[in-house]
């Protein structure tokens, strides 16, 4: 049940159109695609957080919620490469 009151107050605090908007532009200002595939690449991990912080400051709502949110609407996907095993962040 506390996964669904946290989906629901994610739709709630940050509005599904308004949402969208605001990943958008940030994935334009930062030459992003859709899905961001985030892996050991340098680099991508700061540019993460910082649209997660962007996000969170807007909506007013802790990182937690915009880093569930982003990977719910598969705007972002988390994968890793571990002793060369692939491990993919759900």
């Amino acid at each position: 049940f506390d996964v669904q009151a946290n989906d629901f107050a994610s739709y709630l605090l940050m509005p599904d159109a308004e949402f969208k908007h605001a990943v958008s532009l940030l994935f334009k200002q930062y030459r992003l695609h859709v899905p961001f595939i985030i892996d050991n690449q340098k680099g991508k991990f700061p540019i993460y957080y910082s649209i997660v912080d962007s996000l969170a400051n807007h909506f007013d709502v802790s990182n937690e919620h915009v880093k569930s949110r982003l990977k719910k609407d598969k705007f972002v996907e988390i994968t890793y490469f571990w002793q060369n095993i692939y491990l993919k962040y759900q």
